[in-house]
């Protein structure tokens, strides 16, 4: 019984990070794309979509050593937790949309 309520509340905390993170995302819709910049910094990369946007590109790696292993792709290998995270930015420079994925995504 006590197992049950330690992983009901590891998923219940869990479940309100990434909320948090989505809210933290969805901030800047409708904001100048420079509060993204002023906020998380230079992105990894800028994109271009094919309707001629750009898109900024941040990619978040942990960097933390763990006795654990991270995830395994098909061949075995170790794939680091990390979160890709995607601003649109609309032709009056603000942003549009967002999108993430991942398995290290929520604040810090």
């Amino acid at each position: 019984m006590k197992n049950l309520f330690l992983i009901f509340l590891v998923i219940l905390i869990s479940c309100g990070v990434e909320n948090k993170f989505e809210e933290e995302l969805k901030s800047f819709v409708g904001k100048d794309y420079n509060a993204v910049i002023a906020e998380w910094g230079h992105p990894t990369d800028i994109y271009e979509t094919p309707n001629s946007n750009d898109v900024l590109y941040y990619l978040r790696i942990k960097d933390v050593t763990s006795p654990f292993p991270n995830y395994l792709d098909e061949d075995g290998k170790e794939i680091p937790n990390n979160c890709r995270i995607y601003f649109e930015i609309g032709k009056d420079l603000k942003i549009i949309k967002y999108s993430y994925k991942g398995n290290y995504c929520w604040i810090e």
